[in-house]
This record gives C-alpha cells, sequence and structure tokens, in this order.
C-alpha cells in the first residue's frame, strides 16, 4: 500500500518546482500510482492533485505533457465508478483535445486514449479494440454530455484531422472516435453557433465542411 506522504511530495513538486525534469519524474510517479489499485488513485483524488496534471497536461513542456496525459488516462481507467467523476471535467477534456494537436505522436496516442476512456467513463479500459455493436448510445446520457465537452474543446475537428494521421492507429482510433460520436449529430452539435464562434482561426474555417461531412456519414450509416 502506498504510504499518503509519497503522493503528498508528488503534489508538492508538481506545485511548488519549475524545473523540467523534475516536473517530469513527479508526473511519471504520479502515473504509476494512477495505474495501481483504487485505494492508492484515492490518494490522488484527497491530495488534491488532480487539478494540477490537468494544468501540467496543458501547459507544461511537452516531455511533462505527456507524462502528465498518461496520468490522467491511468486514473480514468481504473479509479472505478465512484472516483470517476472526480477526473472527468470539462477542464480535463480541454487538457486532452489540447494534447491532439502535438506533433508527438506519443502524445497524441495517450490523448485520444484517454477521451475514449473519459467518453464511456471508463468502461472499456485499456482494450483499444472496442465493440460499439452492442452500445446502446441513447441509453448512455453520460457519454453524450462528456461529447458535448469535447465538442466545446474543438475535439470534433482535430479528430476530423487526425483521421489522416500518417500513424495508423492514431488514424484508426480517431475514426473510431468519429464513429461513435456522429451516430447522433444533434446531440454532439447542440451548441453549433457557439462552437463555430469560439473555434480558434485555424480550426473556425473547416466548420462547415467537417459538419456537413460527418453528418453525411452518419447518414450512410442510417441507411447501411
Amino acid at each position: 500500500m502506498l504510504a499518503l506522504d509519497v503522493v503528498s511530495s508528488l503534489a508538492h513538486v508538481l506545485r511548488r518546482h519549475k524545473e523540467r525534469r523534475m516536473l517530469k519524474e513527479t508526473c511519471m510517479g504520479l502515473s504509476n500510482i494512477a495505474a495501481g489499485s483504487q485505494p492508492e488513485i484515492l490518494k490522488i483524488v484527497e491530495e488534491d492533485v488532480i487539478e494540477d496534471l490537468i494544468h501540467a497536461a496543458r501547459h507544461a513542456p511537452i516531455d511533462v505533457r505527456t507524462e502528465a496525459t498518461w496520468a490522467l488516462g491511468n486514473a480514468i481507467v481504473g479509479c472505478g465508478h465512484a472516483l470517476i467523476k472526480e477526473f472527468l471535467t470539462p477542464d480535463c477534456m480541454k487538457a486532452l483535445s489540447a494534447g491532439l494537436l502535438s506533433d508527438n505522436t506519443v502524445l497524441v496516442r495517450l490523448s485520444l486514449q484517454a477521451i475514449r476512456n473519459f467518453l464511456w467513463c471508463g468502461d472499456f479500459g485499456e482494450d483499444p479494440h472496442f465493440n460499439l455493436a452492442t452500445w446502446d448510445s441513447e441509453q448512455d446520457e453520460d457519454f453524450w454530455e462528456h461529447a458535448e465537452w469535447l465538442s466545446k474543446a474543438h475535439g470534433f475537428f482535430r479528430l476530423a484531422k487526425l483521421r489522416e494521421h500518417q500513424d495508423p492507429e492514431i488514424a484508426r482510433y480517431a475514426l473510431q472516435l468519429l464513429d461513435a460520436l456522429v451516430q447522433d449529430p444533434d446531440a454532439a452539435y447542440s451548441d453549433e453557433d457557439n462552437d463555430r464562434s469560439t473555434a480558434s482561426d485555424d480550426e473556425g474555417s473547416d466548420y462547415d465542411d467537417l459538419l456537413s461531412a460527418l453528418q453525411s456519414t452518419n447518414l450512410n450509416r442510417q441507411h447501411n
């Protein structure tokens, strides 16, 4: 069993230190803890480290962001339903969506995996070949709430761009996620005008073409 003061010490380093190597190793340590048992993940929650990891995943140097994203992804998978709401927040989704823009393929892959598990509340664990055939989208209210957070974090634009990624695993992950998300375009684009107005310059210009393509894909799926 991991001693509480170990997590406390790591939290202190993450909040107080600015040295890159130290931050990377700290996030790596938290990632290893997050990959452990639920009682160990609970210690991360009790020490209020989640917001620090989210901040690091979004704003730190790339190697630190990678380790912080890994830690968040491990926690989402392993924390269980009793704790998962502590990790599943709009700010966490923003950090994971930001990782999709990286040139670092490891960070992009980790972000995709974490977003997948975020959308389904960790139910698919570490299996990248999840089966959507038995998933009842109409009954999964959590999924569509999380999909809306992803949309507001410009994640749909970023996923669409990743379909053509040179890494085949990344392209496959992105396509799988879009394949699920466009089953209900009305829910996914419930705040269409707001998304258009808040999209960044490089993403906003693609809005109409992307929306049309996704809705066309959805119609094709329904007719098959």
